[in-house]
């Protein structure tokens, strides 16, 4: 019986940008409305650390 422990690899920071970066979409789910339709929801991710868009 033998046990082997490594030590984590610390990973570089993403570079930030205050600007000019993408917006994506993101869904987020789905509920049923009492009429039997459907919303969705969706929301945003934003890379930009300043920039509001």
């Amino acid at each position: 019986l033998s046990a082997s422990v490594t030590g984590a690899a610390e990973l570089p920071l993403p570079m930030t940008s205050s600007k000019g970066q993408t917006v994506t979409p993101s869904f987020e789910g789905w509920y049923q409305n009492p009429d039997g339709s459907y919303t969705l929801s969706f929301g945003y991710f934003n890379r930009n650390t300043e920039e509001v868009v």
